[in-house]
């Protein structure tokens, strides 16, 4: 199914609506558990990751999956980010090494962000999911991208 991109974001507002909800809902007084994985099925359930990938706003929902799912599904989730932003990565950084400097500031942007990103993750995995592989994973795909940092803005 071909999702344009005004959809894909509505989907995508969409689902972080009802996350934000299911947040709430456990950060309450009355956290209720039931509710809260109510909330976030359905937000897999209308708007499934292959059609709505999970992207930087999806980054904090790893925390909510694990508290309302445990550490398997939260690593799902983990796991979707990463492979969006690693796909993302290798497209861009096909570009960074060209000869055609058209481009050069958009990709030096584009490959930050990409690295902003899976920076985070990596800190998400060591943190949230005590998994130093995952961190270790996510960090090595940065590494060929770390001068971007170093240039100015």
């Amino acid at each position: 199914i071909y999702v344009d991109p005004i959809s894909l974001n509505f989907g995508n507002v969409q689902r972080q609506t009802l996350f934000m909800m299911a947040r709430n809902i456990m950060n309450g007084e009355n956290a209720d558990v039931e509710r809260a994985r109510k909330l976030l099925d359905q937000g897999d359930e209308f708007f499934p990751q292959k059609n709505f990938p999970r992207d930087k706003y999806s980054l904090y929902s790893v925390e909510l999956y694990k508290r309302v799912y445990g550490v398997e599904k939260a690593t799902e989730v983990w796991n979707d980010i990463f492979k969006y932003y690693s796909q993302d990565l290798a497209y861009v950084a096909q570009y960074a090494n060209s000869k055609n400097r058209k481009y050069s500031t958009g990709v030096t942007a584009q490959l930050r962000e990409d690295c902003r990103i899976l920076y985070t993750l990596s800190d998400i995995a060591r943190k949230d999911l005590n998994n130093q592989e995952l961190a270790d994973m996510a960090a090595s795909l940065m590494e060929p991208y770390q001068y971007v940092f170093m240039q100015q803005q």
